[in-house]
């Protein structure tokens, strides 16, 4: 982060790189026999930020910030450990395609230091999230994992396998907030 000094306030900012790779190898069970899986992933991002503090005079204070982020999956979300149960027409697991769910935040403070002492701030914060992970169960609806003649591209589950972690790639959603807090002695 660097910071640079103006006679108005000051600016922060900056950015943190993040490179990750993951590699996941987990036995399929398919038929009552197992298969060794393995999946590879890397990926380099980059969050920024920027933080502006304004000076209006010495009791009153403007603060705006801008940040980004990302949260990412479990290790054994990501794993490609599907099992295939016949009888029960079921397939549960991880998904390895999973991306990271994005976040962007914003936030404005009015701040004053009231005389002789007391402290009053009112501020509006929200983020956008993008990629949102959770959990989705429903028909496999791939013939990836189908063998001896059996189609199990409609197989059903509660923890239906490659939807576990379902994304939704262009969803942008909002969380805004208001708040406020006053102290005075």
């Amino acid at each position: 982060m660097a910071t640079m000094k103006r006679d108005w306030g000051s600016i922060v900012f900056g950015a943190r790189v993040e490179q990750t790779e993951n590699t996941g190898a987990a036995f399929v069970t398919i038929g009552g026999t197992p298969r060794l899986t393995s999946v590879s992933k890397s990926e380099t991002a980059v969050y920024p930020s920027l933080h502006i503090n304004v000076d209006i005079d010495e009791e009153q204070k403007l603060r705006f910030g801008l940040t980004t982020g990302a949260s990412r999956p479990d290790f054994d979300e990501l794993a490609p450990n599907f099992s295939v149960n016949d009888s029960a027409r079921t397939i549960s697991g991880g998904n390895p395609e999973a991306k990271p769910e994005q976040a962007i935040g914003y936030d404005v403070y009015y701040e004053n230091y009231l005389q002789p002492q007391g402290y009053l701030q009112v501020g509006v914060f929200g983020k956008y999230l993008q990629d949102v992970l959770f959990q989705q169960a429903g028909i496999f609806g791939l013939d990836t994992l189908d063998s001896n003649g059996i189609d199990r591209s409609d197989y059903n589950s509660p923890h239906c396998a490659m939807a576990a972690l379902a994304i939704f790639s262009a969803l942008k959603l909002p969380i805004t907030n208001l708040q406020s807090h006053w102290f005075r002695r």
